[in-house]
């Protein structure tokens, strides 16, 4: 009782003394402010186990500062405004974005996979974009242009070279290439990790011709290479003592295209 008319004589009389009711009050300065609520001039401190309750849709905790917590329950989509996340962030349930979604990676490669070892979709840190679900890795380049007199089928063109990490399936190789040499054979060579791979050799490519290429496309699979990073690439080289220039094309009529992709 007592307790309860020295909370009243606090207050300036804003209290009714049959409504107040407490186990523990401690407080250093206790007063009311000029709507009649209540100002601790000290913390409050509500112990573990304890809640602090609002009733009515009209109640609401205004924060001008800062607020920190251990964790947030209950309905979140009321929340407005911008949510940086400056850690790494794990989602486990599904998520809908019904507006626009950005993603600044500042130069990063971003990925989205359905599995720990696989891409589904990869933007490199030049913008490119792969999309291949049926595959664990892909890669793709243009092949720039090229010439060479040597028979040396071991020296990539520059640029041609791709490198993926498999997972231990086969490899499927696909080019496109315009091709022409002023005499002899012209010989259109894969190297894998600077190697020929399977059944390739200096003396059989994966096209030799007299002729000119077209932009026909060339497809050659490749036995699993075992799990791990592997770089292929292209050569061009002349096929036979004859002398002369072997030439691959690149321009706006004769794109060449180099794709190497995992298999699953």
């Amino acid at each position: 009782m007592l307790l309860q008319i020295l909370f009243f004589l606090i207050l300036g009389g804003n209290a009714q003394a049959s409504t107040a009711s407490f186990d523990i009050i401690s407080v250093s300065a206790i007063g009311a402010n000029n709507s009649g609520g209540v100002i601790l001039s000290t913390s409050a401190y509500i112990q573990s186990g304890s809640s602090l309750t609002l009733r009515g849709s009209t109640g609401y905790i205004v924060i001008a500062s800062s607020l920190n917590a251990s964790s947030f329950f209950g309905d979140g989509s009321h929340l407005t405004g911008a949510i940086p996340l400056t850690a790494t962030q794990t989602f486990s349930g599904s998520n809908a974005f019904t507006s626009s979604f950005t993603v600044q990676s500042v130069g990063r490669r971003i990925s989205f996979s359905t599995g720990t070892d696989v891409d589904n979709l990869a933007i490199g840190d030049s913008g490119a974009i792969s999309f291949y679900p049926e595959l664990h890795n892909s890669s793709a380049t243009t092949i720039p242009p090229a010439s060479s007199t040597s028979q040396d089928c071991t020296v990539c063109i520059a640029g041609s070279t791709l490198t993926i990490t498999t997972s231990g399936g086969n490899v499927e190789a696909v080019v496109t290439a315009y091709i022409q040499n002023t005499s002899g054979f012209a010989s259109l060579n894969l190297l894998q990790d600077g190697n020929f791979v399977g059944n390739l050799s200096s003396q059989k490519s994966i096209r030799t011709d007299q002729n000119v290429f077209s932009n026909t496309v060339f497809k050659y699979l490749i036995i699993a290479p075992g799990a791990g990073a592997h770089s292929y690439c292209l050569s061009i080289c002349k096929f036979g003592p004859a002398p002369g220039t072997t030439t691959l094309f690149n321009d706006s009529n004769n794109g060449n295209i180099f794709f190497v992709k995992e298999l699953k």
